[in-house]
């Protein structure tokens, strides 16, 4: 990677882990606030509600950001006819939902979930409205925007959804996730000025939507198998049931999520400009792999070692199902960082086709196992049908990946191991804080404890073994750069540092 590119890439990850750091954190705060001002229920009904939208904005999801990323030099007809096409996009999601609200609450046998869908049925359209030169943003690595933006939605739907869930219940959650939603789109026009113009002539529209039939295809299986999955749950166990799981999957899924779309959303236009270079390619997948599990196995292996800990002191005795799930789907989440490296490498090389596939095995695998598990082990049991899908499809990431690109995984056995080791020093630590704490905060100061004994662990067992992981941070971040020139009195200031 050239010197300028790798100082936007730094510039670019530094922004979006901060827009993610802020945005998660206050979706934590959010949830774990919310999970104590409402029940199960309620949070089954908006699992409901959001994967209705999810699935339909999946059907209908035609790539419309990517396929403008993707274009060299997209001219005012395309935008136009992106903007076009997402508000009419939108206004049908919208339709749909609020018109079929009754049918969909049927089909999870939960009839209270119709009133929650109409509501939410708002979102599509206001979404659909944004400014299609956002697209620009991500094309020139300008996350700076992105996370002013991102972060400014987040923090009204915050404060609207916990402020509100006293008088509305439920429904204060939906229309948070509106009042943040409708503050994006108004915001978008702001960090990416435009004045869309209705078009839809084929001549405009066909490059964006002939890259966007796979993003269709990918978006439709990938959400399919979370559907079906919610609906098993919802028919057979209840909505108390699903909205444990609910909880528990954003809980388990938060630390990957946020690593994994920082990575993920860089490689992408980073691989786009190395497709024609298969080796730099690898070295950059192979990069971004250890970089993915330096810092999330420690992590995760901290998550299920302190989940009964953290579930009693932060959820509540309601709660108090979800500490197995936590442990089970944090397994999940680890297997599934091979596929968030392989995947932008296959997106960005012109292999769309590829993900589908593998999304599609996903779901196949899914949909096999879950209904037989989760009657024989309740809730558990749609937790293992998650990790035997995620497992089988990691299987076939990592044969795509050795097919496309030489030595793809270089590395990666040695980082696993030192992770763990970190992990598992910091785990012991922690339990051994929250012996001592014990209820009702012992969790928080275990946590701490844990995650400081566990970076200090990796830091120190990377300089041992030079594994060069503390280097690629310093060459990634800008910000770390600067703090290691000053701290470090032997460094020596290379001019391309400024």
């Amino acid at each position: 990677m050239s010197e300028p590119l790798a100082g936007r890439v730094g510039s670019a990850i530094t922004w979006k882990t901060l827009q993610l750091g802020v945005d998660q954190s206050l979706s934590m705060v959010r949830f774990l606030i919310l999970a104590r001002l409402l029940a199960p229920d309620d949070f089954g009904l908006v699992a409901i509600a959001s994967v209705a939208v999810d699935l339909l904005v999946a059907l209908t999801n035609v790539g419309l950001q990517p396929a403008l990323v993707q274009l060299q030099r997209p001219e005012h007809r395309h935008y136009d006819a992106a903007w076009t096409v997402g508000f009419l996009r939108g206004l049908a999601i919208s339709a749909i939902l609020f018109l079929g609200a009754d049918l969909i609450a049927s089909l999870y046998g939960e009839p209270r979930a119709t009133s929650v869908l109409q509501l939410i049925a708002l979102r599509p359209l206001l979404s659909g409205l944004a400014s299609p030169r956002m697209a620009d943003l991500e094309r020139e690595l300008n996350f700076r925007a992105l996370a002013l933006l991102i972060t400014a939605a987040t923090i009204v739907q915050t404060i609207l959804a916990i402020a509100l869930a006293s008088t509305l219940g439920v429904f204060a959650i939906v229309v948070g996730m509106l009042a943040g939603t409708a503050i994006f789109t108004l915001l978008s026009y702001i960090v990416a000025p435009y004045r869309p113009r209705f078009r839809l002539d084929r001549l405009s529209t066909g490059p964006i939507l002939r890259f966007g039939r796979w993003v269709l295809a990918t978006s439709v299986v990938g959400i399919m198998g979370e559907a079906v999955l919610r609906a098993v749950i919802s028919r057979q166990l209840g909505a108390a049931e699903l909205g444990v799981y609910y909880l528990a999957a954003r809980l388990a899924y938060l630390p990957a999520g946020v690593v994994g779309e920082v990575v993920g959303s860089v490689a992408f236009p980073v691989h786009v400009r190395l497709r024609h270079d298969a080796q730099k390619a690898a070295i950059a997948l192979a990069s971004n792999l250890r970089s993915l599990l330096a810092l999330l196995l420690p992590a995760y292996i901290v998550l299920v070692t302190l989940a009964p800990a953290l579930t009693r002191d932060l959820l509540g005795p309601q709660w108090a199902e979800s500490t197995t799930l936590i442990s089970l789907l944090a397994v999940a989440a680890v297997l599934g960082l091979i596929a968030d490296a392989v995947f932008p490498m296959l997106k960005g090389r012109g292999k769309p086709q590829r993900i589908t596939m593998l999304l599609t095995i996903r779901t196949v695998v899914l949909l096999a196992v879950v209904w037989p598990l989760a009657h024989s082990y309740g809730v558990v049991g749609a937790a293992i049908a998650t990790i035997a899908a995620e497992l089988v499809v990691q299987i076939f990431a990592v044969s795509d990946a050795r097919r496309t690109l030489p030595r793809p995984f270089a590395g990666v056995g040695v980082v696993v191991a030192v992770a763990a080791l970190a992990g598992g020093l910091g785990a012991a630590v922690g339990l051994g804080v929250e012996a001592l704490v014990g209820p009702p905060i012992g969790a928080i100061p275990a946590a701490f404890a844990a995650g400081v004994v566990s970076s200090a662990a990796l830091w120190i067992l990377d300089s041992i073994l030079d594994l060069g992981l503390a280097e690629q941070l310093v060459r990634l971040f800008p910000v770390l750069r600067r703090m290691v020139r000053r701290t470090d009195p032997g460094h020596v200031i290379d001019p391309r540092d400024s």
